[in-house]
């Protein structure tokens, strides 16, 4: 099974990752335990698939280790986030940072790669959406320490609240939202009649 799961592992990551975007948000009306099974279904599906995109010793190693720390402050989150914020801020800050570097490994192996597969092309892919994901984890993480740092429209700002549909959320408007003009950079316009 590791064979097969080895050969297109970049496949079984983005499965991975499609079945966790599709239980977040859905798991916003759940009672608590399904949440919690929930969770542990995501990360029941994530480690495996971790281990074969983790090839060498010390990434699985650093990888278990940021794990470890998001888990950690996940539970901290849960527990405490009535009172302090301090749990999601240590849990969007580790997961940009394991996001940034599975992103990092997975475009490593691509570029050593002599002749690209299907399997890499998908991992391209997977690639972009964990970025995606570690750039929804910085803008929440920014919601928590400013919430006024964002325009946010009147029909989902109450969403907010949620834990889960707040990860969501920035998730999606990371992936949504093109990326703004630098200053001092000509906009392109379309030519027209009177502007050729």
């Amino acid at each position: 099974m590791m064979r097969g799961l080895g050969e297109w592992k970049y496949l079984a990551l983005l499965a991975a990752l499609v079945v966790a975007a599709i239980l977040e948000p859905l798991s916003f009306n759940w009672p608590e335990s399904a949440q919690i099974i929930g969770g542990v279904v995501i990360l029941v599906l994530n480690v495996p698939v971790l281990l074969v995109v983790f090839e060498e010793q010390w990434e699985r190693g650093l990888a278990f280790f940021l794990l470890t720390l998001l888990f950690a402050a996940n539970i901290v989150h849960e527990v405490l986030a009535e009172r302090w914020q301090i749990g999601a801020i240590v849990f969007h800050c580790f997961a940009a940072v394991f996001l940034a570097f599975a992103v990092a490994v997975i475009l490593k192996r691509i570029f050593q790669r002599q002749a690209i597969q299907t399997d890499d092309v998908i991992g391209a892919l997977c690639g972009y959406l964990l970025a995606a994901v570690a750039w929804g984890n910085a803008y929440a993480l920014v919601y928590v320490l400013w919430p006024e740092s964002f325009r946010i429209a009147d029909v989902i700002a109450w969403r907010l609240g949620d834990w889960h549909l707040q990860r969501f959320f920035f998730s999606y408007f990371s992936v949504m939202t093109p990326p703004p003009a630098f200053p001092g950079r000509a906009v392109p316009r379309p030519s027209t009649p009177e502007n050729p």
